[in-house]
């Protein structure tokens, strides 16, 4: 199967921009490639969202400036939640707690992405995994 790109989890994003050492030298090659498709889900934004004003995740500007302005400078592009997904979520086993995560994994199966995530409970699904 071809994939079309990579789409970055939460915490890969947070850290490509926050703390790049906690990246896997794959998951950084991934992160500063300007050539690859690098996708970040709006549920991401929606999760960091919901965390900064619930004062459980320090950004230093707002979420939707953060968000909007990183997004640009580094080329990444958004990826929208569609039904698409949705349609898998009720069938996709529960392996996973946190219910963003389990939209990120039914988002890469739906378009055929490689999930970017260091999250053991993650490799569990039928999905392909960028990290070591």
């Amino acid at each position: 199967m071809r994939y079309s790109g990579y789409l970055l989890d939460t915490c890969t994003f947070l850290w490509c921009l926050q703390s790049p050492d906690k990246l896997s030298s794959k998951a950084a090659a991934i992160c500063q490639s300007y050539e690859e498709n690098v996708y970040v889900s709006v549920a991401s934004y929606w999760e960091a969202s919901i965390k900064y004003y619930n004062n459980r995740l320090p950004l230093p500007v707002p979420p939707k400036q953060f968000f909007h302005e990183e997004m640009r400078r580094l080329n990444f592009s958004w990826l929208p939640l569609e039904a698409v997904a949705i349609d898998q979520y009720s069938s996709l086993p529960r392996f996973h707690q946190d219910p963003f995560d389990r939209i990120l994994v039914c988002q890469a199966i739906a378009h055929q992405l490689v999930l970017v995530s260091d999250d053991s409970h993650i490799t569990r699904y039928p999905v392909p995994i960028a990290w070591k």
